[in-house]
């Protein structure tokens, strides 16, 4: 039943519920394959890729000929090493920025392209985003240059936002919060109809996940850029553990990136991620996150603003400033708590 149960909470990523019960699973029998897998699958989830490759191991030795069994351990062991050989040749120098890579200029936008164009190729208008929706429904390609030009508009935009971000919410209007769009264009096109475009009086919230596992993840999150610079006081998006370097290895976001653009782009989209805000305050009542508490606040009867703003999100190889932030995006709350803001 347990493990039943962390299968289901898997699939809508209650990770932290899937880890209890694969663990609660693994107690009654400790000779249950599949529930050291569920297990493995949740740490892997929730970037404990150590404790993920233990349990992967365990599995792949009992079953060697099992494919997706040795998929799971052998892109989970290269993570590992990964992360291993970077803090091995890991030295205390500046970041250099891929920002520093691009040169706009040198990507001309060629005569037969019929696409959008943004105005005065810099600015994003009503206009342009309608003719984006044409464009991606119709699945044609945005220009590279107006897609690296977004990209580091929007990143310029968030390097400024801070951690937590305040939503006043005029007494008796209308907002609207979305949850994981993990890469479904037409969904996100049935949301826009059923509810109208964002616009100044159509406010929306986008509360993270919005690649991976679908196949146009590239037009969902460039449509949700292209809103957030055309409405930056009324159309917001929070960081969900999907929007994040070594989640979009695994699930398919870098993959895209590289088929209909390049690797520098994938660069450039890690950076952004980085820049995301990890929660919003909506008129100073309710809070909204991907996840949950971070750990170390979960333990505390109590919690304050100043507990979502104690982090610079760039600290991004620090493991206190990754903990905090993952547990932001990832972490399934458990237990009740009071909030003071």
């Amino acid at each position: 039943m347990t493990n039943l149960r962390s299968i289901a909470n898997l699939r809508i990523e209650n990770f932290g519920y899937a880890l209890a019960d694969a663990n609660k699973a693994i107690e009654n029998d400790k000779s249950y394959l599949k529930a050291y897998y569920r297990r493995a699958a949740a740490h892997m989830s929730l970037g404990k890729y150590k404790l993920a490759l233990k349990d992967y191991e365990r599995v792949y030795k009992v079953r060697p000929n099992d494919k997706d069994a040795k998929t799971k351990f052998t892109e989970c062991r290269k993570i590992v090493q990964q992360i291993a050989f970077q803090k091995a040749i890991s030295v205390d120098v500046k970041e250099v920025s891929v920002v520093d890579k691009i040169n706009l200029e040198s990507m001309a936008v060629e005569d037969s392209y019929d696409g959008p164009r943004l105005e005065n190729e810099t600015t994003v208008t009503l206009d342009f985003m309608k003719q984006l929706l044409e464009c991606y429904r119709n699945q044609k390609k945005l220009h590279r240059r107006y897609a690296f030009q977004i990209l580091l508009d929007v990143r310029k935009y968030f390097s400024e936002q801070p951690t937590l971000v305040d939503v006043p919410i005029p007494e008796g209007s209308k907002f609207t919060i979305c949850g994981d769009i993990h890469g479904q264009f037409y969904d996100l096109l049935n949301i826009f109809e059923l509810n109208g475009l964002p616009s100044a009086d159509n406010p929306y919230l986008f509360n993270g996940d919005f690649v991976d596992r679908g196949s146009f993840s590239v037009e969902c999150i460039f449509t949700l850029f292209g809103f957030k610079l055309l409405y930056p006081d009324r159309f917001f998006m929070s960081r969900g553990n999907h929007e994040s370097e070594n989640m979009n290895k695994m699930y398919g976001f870098e993959g895209e990136v590289k088929a209909k653009y390049s690797a520098l782009m994938v660069d450039l989209f890690t950076e952004v991620y980085n820049w995301l805000p990890l929660c919003h305050c909506l008129d100073s009542k309710v809070l909204v996150m991907h996840g949950g508490l971070f750990a170390k606040v979960r333990a505390a009867k109590n919690h304050s603003r100043c507990n979502f703003l104690d982090i610079s999100r760039r600290l991004y190889e620090k493991r206190s400033g990754r903990r905090l932030r993952q547990d932001r995006v990832s972490t399934c709350p458990t237990q009740k708590a009071t909030m003071d803001f």
